[in-house]
């Protein structure tokens, strides 16, 4: 599936060199440092994992059925965290947000599913000095 994939983009570029050159512009050099730069960066199971989240994908499917945040008694469970911005929305506004996107609506400008301060990759809490996140913290528990 990758090689194929590769195969697509090499078209894609070689499309997109015509216009450079039209446009006077240097053309990208598909050559074996091309190949092994986009292997790189593109490893072993990344077509097969973008494919499993797409509307009608295996991972798509499941998550799409299940909120990406849920409160359960006093304990509110999600992938990651909640980042400062978000604690003026609901969890049924964040999770009706994120299905949307999940089913194939992004909003590009205001992706939450993969906003770094979204529930399902905010590690700030985690990752971030306890002085920092003190007052988020604060914030959260009382939200």
């Amino acid at each position: 599936m990758r090689d194929a994939y590769y195969q697509q983009v090499v078209q894609a570029v070689t499309a997109q060199n015509e216009a450079r050159v039209e446009a006077e512009e240097e053309p990208i050099i598909i050559d074996d440092a091309f190949k092994a730069q986009w292997y790189e960066e593109f490893p072993l199971g990344y077509v097969e994992h973008r494919l499993s989240w797409q509307p009608g994908g295996e991972f798509n499917d499941w998550v799409s059925k299940h909120n990406s945040i849920i409160k359960i008694n006093d304990i509110l469970f999600m992938h990651a965290g909640l980042g400062p911005e978000l604690l003026a929305l609901s969890s049924q506004e964040i999770n009706d947000k994120i299905r949307t996107e999940i089913l194939g609506d992004i909003d590009f400008d205001n992706n939450l599913g993969e906003a770094e301060t979204g529930p399902l990759w905010y590690r700030g809490l985690a990752m971030n000095s306890q002085s920092d996140e003190a007052p988020h913290l604060a914030n959260l528990l009382d939200t």
